[in-house]
């Protein structure tokens, strides 16, 4: 029987696969202040990835980091016409309780994106369903990933769960938090 070097080695193969990958996660809330010396780092951190081949950027449409990025990519998008990017969407309602300019950025970023995948197909309602999704759609993204640009302080919650998620499935972390806050 002759063995392909995707059954001797699936993990690997993986790896090459999810390659030219990225993902980003981080947290709801970022001050005007942070914001200002978080997007040159941002920039630097996807032109390096792009240096190194990478192309496809995965986002989970939330309010926050995932906007600041999403939003980034679309602006890069100008200048490096091979840059895709992906929503990872966790339920076709996510936006429903947001305030209008919210909701307005995630139009825009939906009609700007190359591709939309959902964890569920569905709309969502119940809070233990929606946050079932949501670590679904975070999980969707590391498993099909190699890299993972990271706004995330350690604080509990969803991004500390994503980051630890993409850490175990093997993803190289790049963490923009400490070189961007301010210290007192």
């Amino acid at each position: 029987m002759d063995n392909t070097f995707e059954d001797i080695f699936p993990y690997e193969q993986d790896m090459i696969l999810n390659s030219g990958r990225c993902f980003f996660t981080g947290h709801r809330r970022i001050s005007k202040q942070t914001a200002d010396k978080l997007l040159p780092r941002l920039k630097a951190a996807v032109s390096y990835l792009l240096s190194k081949g990478v192309t496809e950027f995965h986002t989970g449409g939330a309010i926050g980091f995932d906007t600041f990025a999403a939003m980034m990519i679309i602006d890069l998008k100008r200048y490096h016409p091979e840059i895709r990017l992906i929503l990872d969407l966790p339920f076709l309602n996510q936006s429903d309780l947001w305030d209008e300019k919210n909701k307005r950025l995630y139009n825009f970023i939906l009609e700007h994106a190359d591709k939309t995948n959902y964890a569920h197909t569905g709309t969502v309602k119940d809070a233990n369903e929606i946050k079932k999704y949501l670590l679904e759609r975070n999980r969707m993204m590391a498993d099909s990933c190699y890299y993972c640009i990271a706004y995330f302080s350690g604080a509990r919650g969803g991004t500390n769960y994503t980051v630890s998620y993409a850490k175990n499935a093997g993803c190289e972390i790049i963490n923009l938090y400490y070189d961007t806050e301010f210290t007192k």
